[in-house]
Protein backbone atom coordinates (compact mmCIF):
# COMPACT_ATOMS: atom_id res chain seq x y z
CA UNK A 1 0.00 0.00 0.00
CA UNK A 2 1.52 3.27 -1.15
CA UNK A 3 4.98 1.64 -1.26
CA UNK A 4 5.00 1.18 2.51
CA UNK A 5 7.91 -1.26 2.79
CA UNK A 6 10.16 0.80 0.53
CA UNK A 7 9.17 3.94 2.41
CA UNK A 8 9.96 2.26 5.71
CA UNK A 9 13.42 1.24 4.48
CA UNK A 10 14.12 4.77 3.24
CA UNK A 11 12.85 6.29 6.48
CA UNK A 12 14.85 3.96 8.73
CA UNK A 13 18.02 4.68 6.79
CA UNK A 14 17.53 8.38 7.45
CA UNK A 15 16.50 7.96 11.09
CA UNK A 16 19.70 6.04 11.75
CA UNK A 17 21.61 9.33 11.27
CA UNK A 18 19.58 11.95 13.16
CA UNK A 19 22.57 14.26 13.69
CA UNK A 20 23.88 13.93 10.14
CA UNK A 21 21.08 13.19 7.67
CA UNK A 22 22.07 12.37 4.10
CA UNK A 23 20.33 15.27 2.38
CA UNK A 24 20.62 13.51 -0.99
CA UNK A 25 18.57 10.63 0.43
CA UNK A 26 16.17 13.12 2.01
CA UNK A 27 15.67 14.74 -1.41
CA UNK A 28 14.99 11.36 -3.02
CA UNK A 29 12.46 10.50 -0.33
CA UNK A 30 10.84 13.92 -0.68
CA UNK A 31 10.59 13.47 -4.45
CA UNK A 32 9.09 10.03 -3.98
CA UNK A 33 6.22 11.24 -1.80
CA UNK A 34 5.71 14.78 -3.10
CA UNK A 35 4.92 14.28 -6.76
CA UNK A 36 1.40 14.94 -7.90
CA UNK A 37 -0.71 11.87 -7.36
CA UNK A 38 1.52 10.60 -4.52
CA UNK A 39 -0.65 11.87 -1.68
CA UNK A 40 -1.16 8.31 -0.41
CA UNK A 41 2.61 7.79 -0.23
CA UNK A 42 3.03 11.05 1.68
CA UNK A 43 0.31 10.05 4.13
CA UNK A 44 1.90 6.59 4.48
CA UNK A 45 5.23 8.25 5.32
CA UNK A 46 3.53 10.37 7.98
CA UNK A 47 1.87 7.24 9.42
CA UNK A 48 5.19 5.36 9.46
CA UNK A 49 6.91 8.23 11.25
CA UNK A 50 4.13 8.36 13.84
CA UNK A 51 4.27 4.57 14.34
CA UNK A 52 8.05 4.50 14.61
CA UNK A 53 8.27 7.33 17.12
CA UNK A 54 5.46 5.88 19.25
CA UNK A 55 7.45 2.62 19.47
CA UNK A 56 10.62 4.51 20.40
CA UNK A 57 8.91 6.69 22.99
CA UNK A 58 7.07 3.76 24.57
CA UNK A 59 10.38 1.88 24.81
CA UNK A 60 12.16 4.86 26.35
CA UNK A 61 9.34 5.37 28.84
CA UNK A 62 9.42 1.78 30.10
CA UNK A 63 13.16 1.30 29.75
CA UNK A 64 13.11 -1.59 27.32
CA UNK A 65 13.21 -1.59 23.56
CA UNK A 66 10.83 -2.99 21.00
CA UNK A 67 12.02 -5.91 18.92
CA UNK A 68 13.53 -4.27 15.82
CA UNK A 69 11.79 -5.17 12.57
CA UNK A 70 15.16 -5.34 10.77
CA UNK A 71 18.78 -4.17 11.02
CA UNK A 72 17.93 -0.68 9.79
CA UNK A 73 15.28 -0.36 12.51
CA UNK A 74 17.80 -1.53 15.13
CA UNK A 75 20.27 1.11 13.93
CA UNK A 76 17.64 3.87 13.98
CA UNK A 77 16.43 2.90 17.46
CA UNK A 78 20.01 2.85 18.75
CA UNK A 79 20.75 6.24 17.18
CA UNK A 80 17.77 7.84 18.88
CA UNK A 81 18.45 6.19 22.24
CA UNK A 82 21.96 7.68 22.01
CA UNK A 83 20.45 11.17 21.70
CA UNK A 84 19.44 11.06 25.32
CA UNK A 85 16.25 11.67 27.18
CA UNK A 86 12.69 10.79 26.35
CA UNK A 87 11.86 14.52 26.12
CA UNK A 88 14.10 14.90 23.07
CA UNK A 89 12.34 12.05 21.26
CA UNK A 90 8.97 13.58 22.16
CA UNK A 91 10.06 16.98 20.83
CA UNK A 92 11.28 15.48 17.56
CA UNK A 93 8.13 13.39 17.12
CA UNK A 94 5.84 16.34 17.87
CA UNK A 95 7.72 18.56 15.41
CA UNK A 96 7.64 15.84 12.74
CA UNK A 97 3.89 15.33 13.06
CA UNK A 98 3.29 19.09 13.07
CA UNK A 99 5.41 19.65 9.96
CA UNK A 100 3.98 16.76 7.95
CA UNK A 101 0.43 17.80 8.83
CA UNK A 102 0.98 21.16 7.16
CA UNK A 103 0.62 19.54 3.73
CA UNK A 104 -3.12 19.40 4.36
CA UNK A 105 -5.70 22.19 4.65
CA UNK A 106 -5.63 24.90 5.76
CA UNK A 107 -1.88 25.30 5.17
CA UNK A 108 -1.46 23.12 2.04
CA UNK A 109 2.33 23.59 2.07
CA UNK A 110 4.67 21.89 -0.40
CA UNK A 111 5.20 18.26 0.60
CA UNK A 112 8.75 18.17 -0.75
CA UNK A 113 9.76 21.13 1.40
CA UNK A 114 8.03 19.65 4.45
CA UNK A 115 9.94 16.36 4.17
CA UNK A 116 13.22 18.28 3.86
CA UNK A 117 12.25 20.48 6.81
CA UNK A 118 11.42 17.39 8.85
CA UNK A 119 14.98 16.07 8.62
CA UNK A 120 16.56 19.50 9.11
CA UNK A 121 14.46 19.96 12.25
CA UNK A 122 15.32 16.45 13.43
CA UNK A 123 18.99 17.32 13.01
CA UNK A 124 18.58 20.63 14.85
CA UNK A 125 16.75 19.00 17.76
CA UNK A 126 19.19 16.07 17.84
CA UNK A 127 22.13 18.47 18.11
CA UNK A 128 20.54 20.67 20.80
CA UNK A 129 22.16 20.60 24.21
Amino acid sequence: AAGGLGLLDDLLGLLARPRDPDMGRVAKLADRVAMKGKEASYDALADLIDWWFKRLIRAQAVGEGPAPVNEADAAALAAFRALGPLERSLAIRDRAIDLLGQAHPPANLDRRQLVSALFMETQRLAMAR
